[in-house]
């Protein structure tokens, strides 16, 4: 099945009232992007990490929006042109691939050897030509 992703522009300051109405119209799984957030945790969060990506920072700079996921279907269709009546705001709209969420993760993953005599392999891979124990996750 293939989704809607709904993104709803807010200003600064003004993201939890958005959030606030969304969930008024029934509209659950939120996503909140807001660069404010991600300024905070940096700031004030430092004991978490110790390295923040440049291309990261840039991708958030002047972000503040809320997202959300509609079936792709006639009844998500009219849930989002319900939904866009009552905010009467500008958002947009684009088609998500089920399988984007539902397996890409998997690419990041990969066999590790560790020591001389094992190797962890996630369980959807396969590993030949080793005389490694396989450890599969």
């Amino acid at each position: 099945m293939d989704w809607l992703e709904v993104t709803v522009p807010s200003e600064p300051g003004q993201i939890d009232a958005l959030q606030d109405r969304l969930l008024c119209l029934n509209v659950s799984g939120l996503v909140v992007n807001d660069e404010a957030v991600v300024q905070d945790f940096i700031e004030n969060g430092k004991k978490y990490w110790d390295y923040i990506d440049e291309d990261f920072l840039r991708s958030v700079q002047g972000v503040c929006n809320v997202q959300f996921y509609l079936e792709d279907s006639p009844a998500g269709r009219s849930e989002l042109e319900r939904i866009k009546s009552a905010l009467n705001r500008q958002m947009t709209v684009r088609t998500v691939r089920n399988e984007d969420w539902e397996n890409n993760w998997k690419q990041y993953y990969v066999p590790v050897e560790i020591g001389r005599r094992l190797v962890v392999v996630p369980e959807w891979l396969t590993v030949e030509g080793t005389d490694r124990t396989q450890l599969r996750l």
